[in-house]
């Protein structure tokens, strides 16, 4: 797995922007599909919404970024220093209700984890977490 690129920022709503646009330069440097960079960025807004609200509770932190390919597959790991939270353990929604009757929280997640090839979790070292998704065969290959 090759190592595109990286960008640490603050835990800040104010960053999201420019995360986005760092991301989208580099997918679209890469050949990427429009279909395609707009999983990638809904997936990137959400799970860094959730380190700045949820991990962090909008309180100081950090958060980096690392942009990888292997071979057509585009790789996004993203770091924190928050406390252990793992994503994938949060219940799907029931979609079956109204949703005006649902509970807040969750559909953005299982959103992400419907656009993306696969979601994984991991503590790292320092007791912070790293969440990795892969979208597979998407980049262009000479």
């Amino acid at each position: 797995m090759e190592d595109i690129a990286r960008l640490k920022f603050r835990a800040s709503y104010d960053q999201l922007e420019s995360v986005r646009k760092f991301v989208e330069g580099l997918m679209s440097k890469l050949g990427l599909s429009p279909e395609v960079m707009y999983d990638i960025d809904f997936s990137i807004t959400e799970l860094v919404t959730n380190i700045i609200k949820h991990g962090y509770e909008e309180n100081v932190g950090n958060i980096e970024l690392i942009v990888c390919q292997q071979e057509e597959d585009f790789i996004i790991k993203i770091r924190d220093e928050a406390p252990t939270f793992n994503p994938l353990l949060v219940p799907s929604p029931d979609l079956s209700k109204p949703l005006i009757h649902m509970p807040l929280g969750g559909l953005g997640l299982y959103i992400t984890k419907n656009l993306v090839d696969s979601l994984n979790h991991r503590t790292t070292k320092s007791g912070g977490n790293e969440i990795t998704f892969v979208k597979k065969g998407v980049v262009k290959t000479t």
